[in-house]
């Protein structure tokens, strides 16, 4: 084993499941909402801020050795890493302003349920009437989980190429690539089969223009991982999983995840909100 793989084993092994984690965490967040049932979000909380804790003192500890280790961080994989920041601090400013639009928007015109329908069915148990909350749309979470499991599997990625695991590596990038543009056919044909347009009313209008820009940064981040999984596929199997290789799929990761996020936040506050 080099010493690369070696200084890097522990904050990998820490990063692994830190993110399957919050992977998990989202998908039972989403799970509880449509099923109706209550999660314990101050334990993973709790967890959350742990397992970053922890990840975060390694990485501090793992690239403050000597670069004759051959673990120091290089001045590329810094202006990277810097570059990829200072794009998450600007969509972050992007999105907040968005949604920030689309719920005052949402409020001000009245109560508005955008995907979930209420239907009322009458049950012959002491003639009790019974209401159900019925998803008008489940490809909405069907995309959820696709989105979530390809951020799992990027994790993994990222995992083999650090180990020098060069064909699962390469099976990864291929698996993220897959499901990132399933996510997107999955939305097309989410936005052809609504019952409303853009020109509907402001509030559908912002919701798709909401959900339109998260797509195209979906589509970005799966041209990044096309991108990448190219260049290690022309580059050759042996030498593609470089520390280079590795700081500029962990960049594209945390791009990556930063769309997941994203999109659970615009499918608890936009899709499933009762304003």
């Amino acid at each position: 084993m080099s010493k690369h793989v070696v200084q890097h084993l522990q904050y990998v092994v820490v990063l692994t499941p830190f993110l399957l984690l919050v992977g998990c965490t989202a998908g039972s967040t989403l799970l509880s909402i449509v099923v109706g049932c209550a999660v314990t979000s101050t334990s993973y909380g709790i967890s959350i801020v742990l397992c970053a804790v922890y990840s975060a003192i390694y990485w501090v500890r793992d690239n403050s050795v000597e670069d004759t280790n051959g673990s120091t961080t290089s001045i590329g994989a810094i202006s990277i890493m810097a570059g990829i920041t200072l794009l998450v601090l600007s969509e972050v400013s992007l999105f907040t302003s968005i949604l920030w639009s689309v719920v005052s928007l949402l409020l001000r015109v009245g109560e508005h349920a955008l995907l979930v329908v209420s239907l009322q069915h009458t049950s012959t148990d002491d003639g009790v009437e019974v209401s159900s909350v019925v998803l008008q749309n489940t490809l909405t979470l069907m995309n959820s989980y696709l989105l979530i499991t390809s951020g799992v599997v990027s994790v993994s990625a990222l995992h083999c190429c650090t180990m020098r695991v060069h064909v699962l590596y390469t099976s990864s990038l291929l698996v993220v690539l897959v499901l990132g543009t399933a996510f997107l056919g999955v939305q097309c044909i989410e936005y052809v089969h609504l019952y409303w347009c853009i020109n509907t009313s402001g509030s559908a209008g912002c919701l798709l223009c909401a959900v339109a820009v998260h797509g195209s940064h979906v589509a970005i981040g799966t041209c990044c991982w096309a991108m990448l999984l190219l260049w290690c596929i022309g580059c050759g199997a042996w030498t593609a999983t470089s520390t280079t290789t590795m700081h500029g799929t962990l960049s594209v990761l945390l791009y990556w995840h930063f769309v997941d996020l994203v999109w659970v936040v615009v499918v608890l506050y936009l899709y499933l909100s009762p304003v």
